[in-house]
């Protein structure tokens, strides 16, 4: 059985919070959200017009990375077990980010870790910086709550160039993360599909048509 090699950011939530922002690059970005003013709500609940708002980002953003949108999506956002943070520019939704509490998704087992499942910014909105507001916002909480990593996800894969990838990955890279090598078996099909054609824009699209 083949397998993926990749890497996995991770943040230390147990570093002191002054240390970890002397690391991090990205003081700039959270500076401007500051003043754009941006703000962050946490929300337990789930209010339609904000699912709405997040649902047509989140849209908006798989469409244009060639991913299908899909009822899973919908159920995740919905899910109130799951942490919701949305930015707002006055009264307006404009970017969020929704973490899975439960320790599932872990290179460390036993700790307690937070895992990134699903972020979406407002085009409309990017020079005003929400989504590092949202994302900082969140890891606070985190933080605050006595969690020991957050899970950012995906980096990149190994020996397979991908610019999609690389443009989140500059994103990670700013938040003082650390680089955690993981594997994963997968078919062959997905091997192949990763390892010598998704690099390649026209096949990518070519992907998301099929699965549409």
């Amino acid at each position: 059985m083949p397998a993926l090699s990749y890497k996995n950011a991770y943040i230390d939530l147990s570093e002191s919070e002054a240390s970890w922002r002397s690391r991090i690059s990205c003081r700039t970005e959270l500076r401007r959200a500051a003043r754009a003013p941006v703000r962050v709500s946490h929300l337990p609940g789930r209010p339609h017009g904000v699912i709405v708002a997040c649902r047509a980002m989140l849209r908006s953003v798989l469409v244009a990375e060639y991913i299908r949108y899909d009822a899973g999506f919908d159920t995740l956002l919905v899910d109130p077990s799951f942490d919701l943070f949305v930015a707002y520019s006055g009264e307006v939704p404009c970017s969020f980010v929704l973490f899975d509490p439960r320790p599932l998704h872990s290179h460390f087992p036993g700790y307690m870790t937070a895992y990134l499942a699903l972020s979406a910014t407002d085009a409309r909105f990017r020079p005003m910086c929400p989504n590092y507001a949202a994302l900082d916002t969140a890891l606070s909480s985190f933080r605050a709550r006595g969690y020991r990593y957050a899970n950012l996800g995906l980096l990149s894969f190994d020996s397979m160039p991908d610019t999609d990838l690389a443009r989140v990955a500059f994103f990670k890279r700013k938040w003082g993360i650390v680089e955690v090598p993981e594997r994963k078996e997968c078919s062959w099909l997905r091997f192949v599909y990763y390892r010598y054609f998704r690099r390649f824009g026209a096949i990518r699209h070519l992907a998301y048509f099929m699965k549409s």
